[in-house]
């Protein structure tokens, strides 16, 4: 394991901040390191050697924002809820990750154009799935379903758990 000072050498001052120069970073642009033949996050690795152990389930967020910033002073352990939060009030808004996954999330809720009748035309129809799913508003996966009778499925008439 690198010593703090070693992580902290490959650093640049910016104003407050302590900016990554070394290395890779992650997908989300957060610095990471290597520890043999490991990646590693260069931010949970700096603050468990300035500021001890994080908690499990923890996340290490920012408090200046800054991605490539490893100053342990702007560090602290949150949940995903919390981090999430944190951005929202920084940037004014959802993340856009979030942002668009709620978005198509309440688009389906709002867009139900399902009903029995399209059901049964899903399953007599020999289309493929796709050419269904742009023709009813629906996702293929959700006409996969239909077709495999795990939504949307017809019960025999007259079956009832009233009439045993």
């Amino acid at each position: 394991m690198p010593s703090l000072d070693d992580i902290l050498a490959k650093c640049e001052p910016y104003g407050e901040c302590l900016l990554w120069t070394g290395g890779l970073v992650y997908e989300g642009g957060q610095p990471r390191l290597w520890v043999g033949k490991k990646p590693l996050s260069a931010r949970r690795v700096v603050f468990e050697l300035a500021r001890g152990e994080i908690v499990a389930g923890r996340r290490i967020g920012m408090k200046c924002g800054e991605r490539l910033c490893l100053n342990a002073e702007h560090m602290s352990q949150m949940t995903t809820t919390e981090l999430l939060k944190a951005h929202h009030r920084r940037m004014g808004g959802l993340p856009p990750s979030h942002k668009a996954a709620c978005t198509a999330a309440a688009r389906r809720r709002s867009n139900n154009k399902m009903d029995m009748d399209i059901a049964r035309a899903i399953r007599s129809s020999e289309e493929r799935a796709s050419v269904l799913a742009a023709r009813y508003g629906l996702g293929k996966s959700t006409v996969c379903k239909v077709r495999r009778n795990e939504r949307w499925a017809e019960h025999a008439r007259g079956a009832s758990i009233f009439s045993m």
